[in-house]
């Protein structure tokens, strides 16, 4: 499927997304000094699989830098797959939130 897509439309959305990594590295940087920060690749990646979404990312980031400072220090590798695996428990908790509410919502709705 080919989307016609400006030249000027592409290069905003390169721009931004070097714009999220670039943000998503100096987080990295804050919280876990010690760990070698990913690849760009990495967290281009990560913005793929969620969708750009900046808060999953970040929070699967900060869990792994509070298990690095309860837990003892993390190499590198572990410390990817971890963050991944909180990004990936943190958006099917949230999703699953959000549909409770729903569900929530639309019973309340009919008994009204």
């Amino acid at each position: 499927m080919r989307t016609n897509l400006s030249l000027e439309e592409i290069e905003a959305k390169f721009l931004k997304l070097d714009e999220f990594i670039d943000g998503l590295s100096q987080l990295w940087d804050a919280l876990l000094p010690s760990i070698e920060l990913p690849s760009r690749q990495q967290f281009a990646l990560w913005l793929k699989i969620h969708n750009n979404d900046f808060d999953v990312i970040r929070h699967g980031i900060t869990r792994t830098a509070v298990k690095n400072k309860w837990q003892g220090p993390l190499d590198a590798d572990h410390a990817v797959r971890y963050a991944s695996s909180c990004m990936n428990t943190f958006r099917r908790q949230r999703k699953s939130l959000q549909e409770t509410r729903q569900a929530v919502a639309s019973t309340t709705e009919r008994a009204a």
